[in-house]
């Protein structure tokens, strides 16, 4: 993570709140210059209007610098939003320090000898001129808007509403105080409104902007709104999906099947149901479950078996699916309600056929409603065994982390255990711990008490890990680490929050977590391959440039925080096209405050640099690549897997707020459709 990003991030939206508040005070303070009844008043309000405009100088600085900050990576960075809005506040403060301030000292006046002196005519006339005024009435406009383009999504429309907002008041603010002016010349503090007069002028400038946010509120809730059906690889407002090469020949995902005779190598059956499950606290959780249990049942294949998977929906309402994720399976065994088949509804039955061909820590979930029913506990752990196996002596443990909702609040375990759960392990045993992250955000892991490897990164083996102590593992949400030592003679105890796993040679005995300040890091970790499967200097059939960003929006008729993709929601996200065999290079900018774990499904993505430096590691595959905030990732992936395939978000609520895309076969077409009527909906 870049804490100096984060700290410029938010830092940057304190500084604009801060300005604004500044702002207020000082275009009241100015436009009440007039109301000033003696030269020592009007001398002491020039003294105040100056202090107020150099501290929002020195805000506006402050704020520079973090943009500044956030860009020291690379100035696509810094999010467009911020740099327009800044400009907001910019621009009219320029004008403030050179129209308003030297009318403001060439308005003070001499020292009162003895007693007040009364303000005269002419000096209340220069108080109202339209070059002292205006220019922060402008700020203080300019500094509001620039709050609203900050934390709403970046929109060119948005920015234009604002810039024509800006202008109408400068002109409507321009006219106003030029003939007040006039009418204080002609008649005198006479022509200076009531109090009741000047609130109401007031009140009617905050309901003019009211009534132009009420417009753009109810222009966002109804053009918004999603179709009631609608296929996902249609781009909402251009109706364009994939183009075919010329001489390919039309495919549908669901031609796109695993082997669907031959008798499988291993079978299952597993039924979604709602179950009451008890944590080891005794806390209830009110569980949507496959087969009664939570997680669901632990699945163990070994690699080249054909496997099939019957799903049963007993009585999840909403339907359910299975995805399996980080297993390259068929494009129509991937389980995407709405793209590769319809959900699974009550009383209904989806068979599921593949073959495995990587080894490695997998999970199962549901992709169907995936952000509530993952919460809800349709997920497990798909353990693919090597060819070789390891030694029958193996302790491998699959450790699921997840948060339970219950009815005493939120609580994080492995499994079922919220506290330590203690194991027996004779000293001498080959252990290998399986971490998977079932939450929706990055997660930091400790072993503590031996030395170990991290051997796998998301299911695929490392080359030449080496030792490893007193170390912070952070996992990406839906990422897999598997973790082998050589059990000692003393506990061992793993670690993630309020949840452990105690091993030990007797099943007793306690350990407290260690807090490193070393990071995992898999760009350096490893050792590199003697010839590289693809660098940074290899051809790429297609390029892509993917930014990862937030802000206020609608989406859907709601106003909500959206999680936007080249600042675009699903279904307007832009999709990675691509032929079977291209070689495609993809960089992750995010610009925004929070990690994003990254999941294509169907593909397994090579990292080629992170933040601007070549790994230097061993090669990184992963499935699930955690973007932090202020993070440039570059990727590899070979398009060697025909389909249509969802590319999202796996902070699953970031994905049910449009953090979605598509990579998507020119060849490949779904016959299924999203939407509320259709009866699927993936996040």
């Amino acid at each position: 993570m870049n804490d100096n990003y984060l700290l410029g991030y938010s830092l940057s939206l304190a500084l604009g709140f801060i300005i604004f508040l500044v702002a207020i005070a000082l275009a009241f303070s100015v436009s009440g210059l007039v109301l000033r009844k003696t030269t020592k008043s009007l001398n002491s309000r020039i003294w105040l209007n100056t202090i107020l405009s150099g501290l929002i100088t020195a805000l506006a600085v402050a704020r520079l610098v973090m943009l500044i900050i956030m860009g020291s990576n690379g100035l696509e960075l810094i999010p467009v939003n911020f740099a327009i809005s800044f400009l907001f506040t910019l621009v009219p403060l320029l004008a403030t320090l050179g129209l308003t301030i030297p009318r403001l000292w060439r308005l003070r006046q001499p020292r009162e000898a003895s007693g007040p002196v009364p303000l005269s005519d002419p000096v209340r006339v220069a108080a109202a001129e339209t070059w002292l005024v205006v220019p922060v009435q402008g700020l203080l406009v300019g500094a509001l808007l620039s709050g609203i383009l900050t934390i709403a999504s970046n929109s060119p429309v948005l920015t234009l509403v604002a810039a024509a907002a800006w202008l109408v008041f400068g002109g409507w603010a321009w006219f106003r105080q030029t003939r007040f002016q006039q009418k204080l010349a002609q008649n005198g503090p006479a022509a200076i409104p009531r109090f009741v007069t000047r609130l109401g002028l007031r009140l009617a400038t905050v309901a003019a902007f009211a009534a132009g946010f009420l417009v753009i509120f109810l222009v966002g809730i109804t053009t918004t709104r999603l179709p009631d059906r609608f296929n996902m690889t249609m781009d909402e407002i251009h109706s364009t999906g994939m183009v075919m090469a010329p001489g390919q020949k039309m495919l549908s995902v669901t031609d796109l099947t695993g082997p669907q005779e031959g008798t499988p190598d291993k079978t299952f059956t597993l039924t979604a149901e709602r179950a009451q499950v008890k944590l080891d606290n005794g806390q209830t959780v009110d569980a949507w479950t496959y087969n009664g249990q939570l997680p669901g049942p632990e699945l163990r294949v070994n690699q080249g078996d054909l496997v099939q998977v019957t799903l049963q929906n007993k009585d999840v309402t909403e339907g359910v699916t299975l995805h399996w994720h980080g297993v390259d399976v068929p494009n129509a065994e991937d389980g995407v309600a709405g793209l590769t088949q319809d959900a699974v509804m009550p009383g209904q039955t989806f068979i599921y056929r593949f073959r495995v061909n990587d080894a490695g820590t997998y999970w199962y979930h549901s992709h169907q409603f995936s952000n509530e029913q993952v919460k809800m506990g349709l997920f497990g752990a798909f353990i693919v065994e090597p060819k070789t196996p390891a030694p029958a002596s193996t302790t491998d443990l699959a450790v699921l982390a997840h948060t339970w909702s219950t009815g005493g609040g939120s609580k994080f375990a492995f499994g079922l255990a919220t506290t330590t759960d203690r194991k027996t392990v004779a000293p001498g045993t080959p252990v290998r711990l399986r971490l998977i992250n079932a939450n929706n955000s990055l997660l930091n892991f400790t072993l503590t008490g031996t030395p170990f490897r991290v051997t796998a990164i998301d299911g695929t083996d490392l080359n030449k890990p080496g030792e490893l102590t007193d170390i912070k593992l952070p996992l990406a949400a839906g990422g897999r680490y598997d973790l082998e030592f050589t059990m000692p003679d003393h506990p061992v105890l793993l670690n993630s929050g309020s949840a452990s796993i105690l091993l030990s040679p007797d099943g007793k005995g306690d350990m407290t977590p260690i807090t490193p300040k070393a990071v995992f890091n898999p760009a350096t970790y490893g050792q590199p391959e003697s010839e590289q499967p693809v660098t940074l200097q290899s051809h790429f059939d297609r390029e892509y440039t993917l930014t990862l960003d937030n802000g206020l929006g609608f989406y859907n008729g709601s106003l909500a925080t959206l999680w936007l993709i080249n600042d675009q929601v699903f279904p307007n996200t832009p999709a990675i096209n691509v032929n079977e065999g291209d070689l495609v290079k993809i960089t992750f900018v995010n610009r925004s405050p929070m990690d994003h774990p990254m999941h294509p499904h169907g593909h397994k993505m090579l990292v080629l640099s992170r933040n601007g430096q070549p790994i230097s590691g061993s090669p990184w595959w992963t499935d699930t690549l955690n973007v932090a905030p202020g993070e440039i990732i570059t990727v590899a992936l070979k398009a060697d897997n025909p389909g249509l395939w969802m590319d999202h978000c796996h902070n699953l609520e970031h994905a049910a707020s449009g953090m979605v895309m598509h990579l998507m076969y020119n060849n490949v077409m779904t016959p299924f459709q999203v939407g509320p009527t259709s009866g699927n909906d993936p996040e």
